[in-house]
């Protein structure tokens, strides 16, 4: 099975609005416009949060016209700029899900939320860990992708681009042969480590990416609030081949943002 991984799209309500000097609905239309020249086409597709900018019922009906054109299942997941009551409302429906568990392929997708309403960073709850943690176990010979916006992988030092508890994840994860990946987004960045038998990947945004700070300039800044720099200059989305074996091959394509002209703002 091929699977896309799309993450951090942004979508605004209003035609023609701008986040960061990105028109976000534009840029999503280059990558499913990409996704459509290369060969093999994905299985299903999996947009782990960030849906929306503004988390409006508009919003995510003008997301859904883009998705639903590609004829292919879509699931779904909360970030931090999501509202779970209007992903419901507006985007859900026939082809596109929002769910914990899916089973395809013979694989399992497990796909949490990480959400803490109005804050940056995420925890996954104790009912979630809980959850996952059965599955896992009543799976034993089933290989399972698990996906979260909140990325356990760590690239800035700032604690709002965390997922808190990621310890308490991996520790579950890691006992558990069975659990093959963890793949997240949030940090609008390209990341991948091999942890024991997982590999915990992150990937950039379909809207603009994030330059993160090194741990000396976060700690000796006086205004943390501007040490994130922003790039337009290109889009991304990762492709995972999962095998019936529970290998994963996986590749981060980037194309260059028709946005590119746009000179973002914070």
């Amino acid at each position: 099975m091929r699977i896309l991984h799309i993450t951090d799209l942004h979508i605004l309500a209003d035609p023609g609005a701008h986040m960061l000097g990105v028109d976000t609905f534009v840029t999503l239309k280059s990558v499913l416009a990409e996704l459509r020249s290369i060969t093999p086409m994905p299985n299903m597709i999996i947009a782990t949060g960030d849906l929306s900018e503004d988390g409006t019922v508009k919003s995510y009906k003008r997301l859904r016209t883009l998705l639903v054109d590609l004829d292919l299942p879509v699931f779904v997941l909360p970030g931090n700029h999501d509202d779970v009551d209007h992903i419901q409302e507006g985007l859900t429906g026939g082809p596109i899900k929002m769910e914990f568990l899916h089973h395809v392929g013979g694989w399992g997708f497990v796909f949490l939320n990480s959400q803490i309403v109005g804050q940056s960073n995420g925890r996954v709850s104790d009912s979630e860990m809980k959850k996952l943690k059965a599955v896992l176990n009543e799976n034993p010979d089933r290989p399972f992708l698990i996906s979260v916006h909140h990325t356990s992988v760590r690239p800035c030092p700032d604690e709002d681009c965390h997922l808190l508890n990621t310890g308490d994840l991996l520790s579950i994860v890691e006992r558990h042969p069975n659990a093959r990946a963890v793949i997240g987004g949030h940090t609008h960045t390209e990341a991948i480590v091999d942890h024991k038998h997982l590999r915990l990947m992150t990937t950039p945004s379909t809207c603009i990416q994030c330059v993160h700070p090194t741990a000396e300039e976060f700690h000796s800044s006086k205004d943390r609030s501007k040490l994130h720099k922003w790039d337009s200059s290109f889009l991304g989305f990762r492709f995972l081949d999962i095998m019936p074996d529970g290998q994963i091959e996986t590749v981060v394509h980037k194309i260059v943002s028709p946005e590119t002209a746009r000179p973002p703002g914070r």
